[in-house]
């Protein structure tokens, strides 16, 4: 079984990666633009103090972030 980098690899990887990768990647950009154009977030005034995980590679936080989300008209 294979662990660290190569553990999960949705489109595969060299020679043979999958040819939908890029369309993949492009419907997921085009779905987040759309949900930040149309859509306004701000965050919940019950959220508890935030706490930030040192874990994770990147700023993440421990806890659940609720958010309050708007339509847009």
């Amino acid at each position: 079984m294979c662990e660290g980098s190569c553990a999960y690899m949705p489109f595969g990887e060299g020679p043979r990666i999958c040819i939908g990768l890029r369309f993949g990647i492009m419907q997921a950009k085009i779905g987040m633009a759309i949900m930040l154009k149309d859509y306004k977030y701000t965050l919940n005034r019950n959220n508890p103090d935030m706490e930030l995980s040192s874990k994770a590679p990147l700023l993440a936080p421990k806890g659940d972030v609720l958010l309050h989300i708007e339509k847009v008209d």
